[in-house]
């Protein structure tokens, strides 16, 4: 769940990819996995697709409302 407004990246975990939405805060995204650092949570992409759309996990703007998944996924 989004804290705050948190960009959604679309390419490989990070904010030097292309933007492709904003999650508002308190919106949720359905998490498909989780970067090899630990830092970018995979969600489903905007078009319902799941693919290599990326949220930060950053505890200020992101937390889990379910566990989270085991190991990096990257």
């Amino acid at each position: 769940m989004a804290l705050q407004d948190a960009p959604v990246y679309q390419g490989d975990p990070g904010d030097t990819q292309k933007q492709v939405t904003t999650l508002a805060g308190g919106q949720t995204g359905l998490v498909t996995g989780l970067s090899s650092d630990g830092k970018w949570w995979r969600i489903v992409c905007p078009d319902d697709t799941v693919g290599k759309c990326w949220v930060s996990a950053h505890p200020d703007l992101t937390e889990p409302k379910t566990a989270p998944m085991p190991g990096p996924t990257q």
